[in-house]
């Protein structure tokens, strides 16, 4: 299934990346699999292939699947950027903070209110201001998940 993802064909890659959340389902995906996924992942565009290989590697708790959710913040799609975000709200690890607290100014407010949330569980970032300023957001959401991203922290 892994080499599925190498082809240009979109729709073979998006079926490759579903075959694969579904193995992951059943059994976790080994380290050296989530590896090279990682590696064919640096360069896909496809919102629906990344969705795929995000809820496959949300079955493992692994380095390597930390590290494909942090690549995945970069990502150009916002569905993307959030999906990441959600991953790392789920695993809670402090040191993921910094980069998702860079993604409280997305241009997609979505990612965003996900990056508040996945900070709620990882930690306070070391510039906790960005945070307090969307306590006074006109966005009323934004700041009912700012306060309880403040509140988590204490």
């Amino acid at each position: 299934s892994i080499e599925g993802l190498r082809t240009a064909d979109v729709s073979a890659r998006r079926s490759a990346a579903r075959a694969i959340a579904y193995e992951a389902a059943l059994q976790p995906l080994p380290s050296f699999a989530l590896e090279r996924i990682g590696k064919l992942m640096r360069t896909e565009g496809d919102a629906l292939v990344w969705a795929e290989i995000l809820r496959a590697a949300s079955q493992t708790g692994d380095f390597c699947a930390h590290e494909l959710a942090m690549a995945a913040l970069l990502h150009g799609e916002s569905d993307v950027r959030r999906r990441a975000c959600e991953y790392l709200t789920n695993c809670g690890d402090e040191r993921h903070c910094e980069a998702v607290a860079k993604l409280l100014v997305d241009r997609d407010p979505v990612v965003a209110k996900a990056a508040l949330l996945a900070l709620g569980k990882c930690g306070p970032p070391q510039n906790r201001q960005p945070v307090y300023a969307l306590l006074s957001s006109v966005d009323v959401q934004q700041q009912v998940y700012a306060a309880q991203t403040v509140a988590r922290w204490n």
